[in-house]
């Protein structure tokens, strides 16, 4: 409810009241009133609380308040591998899908041993794809086309394009790939 939230945020901020009252030029009663849920503000009240608070006013509008962020420490992040490839080992860095929560991009840190590629033959999604070298070099092939990635360079990959990540060096090639949408299947 949105006194529910009000009240969470001045609570939040350390403010009482009377404090809040003053910051949006209201009557602490009329606060009161509409944390207990007993009367509704007007557009224009409503407005002075979402200034006082230094939130804006549509994230005062969503059924659920945003949170302050899912924080997932590396330890807790999974570690996948791939059947079809024994090559690469992936790092989920986003919260899994659940029914409360429904990521709108997907992490993954990859690691792919020397002188191997991350899928046997070419993958593609139906989502973009940016990938992002952190460490050693990599070649991308899509579609027939290499491009060579260094450390600190990236790529987008449009959806729906074939592609495989080729690690022709000595070391162990790392760096990110962030799906957006989102996606928890593949294509081959």
């Amino acid at each position: 409810m949105l006194g529910d939230y009000i009240r969470k945020m001045r609570k939040e901020q350390g403010l009482t009241l009377k404090e809040l009252a003053d910051l949006a030029e209201l009557s602490p009663g009329y606060i009161s009133q509409i944390e207990r849920g007993f009367a509704e503000p007007s557009l224009t009240s409503f407005q002075k609380i979402a200034e006082a608070l230094k939130i804006p006013p549509m994230l005062m509008l969503e059924d659920k308040p945003q949170s302050k962020g899912l924080h997932i420490p590396r330890e807790k992040q999974p570690i996948v591998t791939i059947p079809e490839s024994d090559s690469v080992t992936y790092r989920i860095c986003t919260q899994l899908p659940n029914n409360e929560f429904m990521p709108s991009n997907l992490v993954l840190a990859f690691f792919i041993k020397p002188h191997s590629q991350d899928f046997p033959k070419p993958i593609y999604h139906d989502t973009e794809e940016t990938i992002i070298v952190t460490k050693g070099e990599v070649t991308v092939v899509r579609m027939g086309e290499e491009v060579f990635l260094n450390t600190g360079d990236t790529l987008l990959l449009e959806k729906n394009v074939p592609h495989v990540i080729i690690n022709n060096s000595d070391e162990v090639a790392e760096g990110f790939s962030i799906m957006t949408p989102a996606i928890w299947s593949l294509n081959s």
